[in-house]
């Protein structure tokens, strides 16, 4: 989801039901702005906040172990989605 591609894009719009929230946390190499871009044009419009090391840490999941006790310098970002209404 970090490196967004239009047709994967557009496959996770489809199967989303209206009202749905989507929510995706990963470490952020590039423009949070050309990500957030990049899901409005697919149909996904969403909202980035950066995220603490801290609060990653707490995440009860090997990823967030792996990359948050990792002692390298790490940029995570959150983006919350709602579903896309579908056209009539």
């Amino acid at each position: 989801m970090a490196t967004p591609r239009a047709d994967d894009l557009a496959r996770l719009a489809a199967i989303l039901r209206p009202g749905a929230e989507v929510r995706f946390l990963f470490e952020l190499a590039g423009d949070p702005a050309a990500l957030e871009r990049a899901y409005a044009a697919a149909g996904l419009p969403l909202r980035g906040r950066a995220v603490l090391l801290a609060e990653a840490r707490t995440l009860p999941t090997t990823w967030a172990k792996k990359l948050g006790f990792s002692g390298r310098p790490r940029a995570f970002w959150e983006f919350a989605t709602p579903a896309p209404t579908p056209s009539r």
